[in-house]
């Protein structure tokens, strides 16, 4: 397994990985409203105040992760999502460590809000 920065032609796999897991809760990606960033992901989070990686093993995306900064030293996590058949593998926890070091290296320094 190996992060990596995210890539529009992952959108296809990473809205199925979000939607899959809404459907475990009766709900279903919107991607016209609160899921629009995901239309394109390389525009919304390639930037100096933003970051979006995967989680790839042999080409195949398991899971994703984001962070965007809010204020100045105020940043906000995003789109941690793990497939529902690679849970309990660690997957999770190295796409939030991942996130933790970005907002270190981004000099967060007030707080860390999650968003889902």
């Amino acid at each position: 397994m190996h992060l990596r920065p995210v890539k529009n032609d992952d959108a296809d796999q990473i809205i199925w990985i979000i939607d899959d897991t809404f459907q475990e809760y009766g709900d279903k990606i919107c991607l016209e409203g609160s899921e629009s960033d995901l239309n394109d992901i390389e525009h919304n989070y390639q930037s100096p105040d933003a970051a979006f990686v995967v989680l790839e093993s042999e080409g195949e995306i398991l899971g994703s992760h984001a962070i965007v900064r809010m204020e100045a030293n105020k940043f906000t996590f995003r789109r941690l999502y793990v497939r529902a058949d690679k849970r309990g593998m660690g997957a999770g926890d190295l796409l939030f460590e991942w996130a933790v070091e970005k907002a270190i290296e981004f000099n967060a320094s007030d707080s860390i809000r999650l968003i889902y």
